[in-house]
């Protein structure tokens, strides 16, 4: 349980490279904010370029997993999809995770946004089911590398004498080069950022004189062979991880850093995607899109360039996986700050890496990676469709229950653009789930881990029946939240979910002068 007289602190954003303030509204900001929930490090080093380009590589890397979408849907409705997805899904979560993490600058991310706009119960079960398919998707990482290096060159890979090893090493590799600094990882990130794409530009300038959209892209699957979950999910993989990079708002050197990052990386991964599906559509052939097709395509389009690429997409894709994991963890750092895992989650390294949070992530992944990937993905995206729109539908409340709160970054449009976003992303995730729901396997799944998690609540509602609310965001310190429908006697407000204006330092330094 979180100790409430640790929750009155106020810690400041520092902003800067060289960790100085970056204004009253940051520090207001600040009191949103509990401060037994991590904040960040005390020298903050991503820039809004830093950041792109970890996000760049979190949210794309390279064109792997094209040749899922392709598959499902062919590559007329592949192009479409890299284009609409930004529109109705990826835009809104970008400003939405801005807001939020401006508001609410903590590593917790959307495990206390969650919290804050519905009480206790949505917010566990918001982060139990976010945690659980971020560790599902862990485990995709390891088995897409190994087959775009079966793809690039070892076609007839053993099973057990060789993808095994290979899965195990890959995830040794993440865990080892998670345990850094953001910085660093940044850096490194950079540097597969520009491989990749001088090797996707390449190609593409070598292939613009064969485009033939009519001719190319015209094979499509007829209506009824459509997999609309593969196509769902994937597409939604491609553009993956926006709302988990609000796990680092309390590494950011500003208050628009995560939006100024996020937009940059967004018209990267567009560009990759749309670069890469053209020049590979050029040499194509129908019936053969599978994981690692793209690194044979543009063999054949520039001979002898398919073995480097495929080894460019692999390092992208390593460096991806330890993205992943940097982030993941930090949700699993905000979870155990509020109790509802053990704390020894919370230790870090001096790098500020949550290194019990990164093993827990990999040993899940090890547990899951004999299956394949099409079925992870699958299941990743309906298990997280329920956090993803808890995050969005508070989004939206807050902006009713909490609007005096300082927000140095707000949304443009007022309520009625929030609503529209909001919508827009309710649509895409619930459709993707539901398509997903139709496949006995991936049912399973999802009922086994909701009844999971509901019992899991049942058992913290036994050991720990109530939770404080922090006293900075209610002001009033007797307020506790059970399942957010029972507070104790004597509150101020007949409103359970009624946040007050917290007190920022500009009043007092207006009573100071009075």
């Amino acid at each position: 349980m979180i100790d409430d007289e640790a929750l009155i602190v106020v810690s400041p954003i520092a902003g800067g490279d060289n960790g100085s303030a970056v204004g009253e509204s940051a520090v207001a900001s600040a009191t949103n904010v509990p401060s037994a929930l991590p904040q960040g490090r005390a020298k903050r080093t991503l820039t809004w370029w830093r950041l792109g380009m970890i996000t760049f590589v979190f949210t794309c890397s390279g064109p792997g997993g094209l040749e899922q979408v392709v598959k499902a849907g062919g590559p007329l409705l592949a192009l479409v999809g890299i284009f609409v997805m930004p529109v109705v899904y990826v835009v809104p979560q970008v400003v939405v995770v801005a807001e939020l993490a401006s508001m609410m600058p903590t590593n917790a991310g959307c495990v206390w946004w969650v919290y804050r706009g519905f009480g206790r119960f949505a917010g566990f079960y918001s982060a139990w089911t976010c945690a659980i398919s971020n560790m599902v998707d862990c485990a995709g990482y390891p088995l897409f590398i190994v087959e775009y290096i079966s793809s690039s060159y070892y076609t007839d890979m053993p099973f057990w004498s060789v993808k095994v090893p290979l899965r195990l090493g890959f995830l040794a590799f993440g865990t080892a080069a998670s345990l850094a600094s953001t910085k660093d990882l940044s850096n490194v990130a950079t540097a597969g950022f520009a491989v990749t794409v001088v090797i996707i530009v390449t190609v593409f300038f070598r292939s613009t004189p064969n485009i033939r959209p009519a001719a190319q892209w015209a094979y499509i699957n007829d209506v009824a062979s459509l997999d609309y979950s593969l196509l769902g999910s994937s597409l939604l993989w491609m553009y993956t991880g926006w709302a988990t990079l609000g796990s680092l708002a309390g590494e950011v050197t500003g208050t628009r850093v995560l939006y100024q990052g996020m937009t940059a990386a967004l018209s990267l991964d567009v560009f990759v995607y749309t670069t890469a599906l053209l020049a590979s559509l050029t040499v194509a052939e129908a019936g053969l899109w599978d994981a690692g097709y793209i690194s044979v395509c543009f063999n054949r389009v520039l001979v002898g360039i398919g073995p480097y690429f495929g080894a460019a997409v692999i390092f992208s894709s390593c460096i991806l996986f330890v993205s992943v994991l940097v982030c993941y963890s930090r949700s699993l750092w905000g979870m155990a700050s509020l109790g509802w895992i053990p704390r020894i989650f919370t230790k870090e390294l001096s790098t500020g890496a949550p290194h019990v949070a990164v093993f827990a992530h990999v040993f899940v992944a090890v547990c899951l990676m004999w299956f394949d990937f099409s079925f992870i993905v699958q299941v990743e995206y309906t298990l997280s469709a329920a956090s993803d729109i808890m995050m969005d539908a508070s989004f939206l409340r807050l902006r009713y229950i909490d609007a005096a709160a300082e927000r140095p970054y707000r949304v443009p449009g007022g309520k009625a653009v929030a609503w529209i976003i909001t919508l827009l992303k309710v649509l895409v995730v619930g459709g993707t789930c539901v398509a997903g729901l139709l496949q006995w396997r991936v049912l399973v799944a999802f009922l086994g881990v909701n009844v999971g998690v509901c019992l899991g609540y049942a058992g913290l509602r036994y050991y720990q029946p109530q939770q404080p609310l922090p006293s900075t965001l209610t002001g009033s310190p007797n307020r506790s939240i059970g399942d957010g429908d029972e507070v104790e006697e004597g509150q101020v407000s007949d409103n359970e979910f009624e946040l007050k204006p917290t007190r920022t330092a500009r009043d007092e330094d207006t009573t100071m002068k009075a």
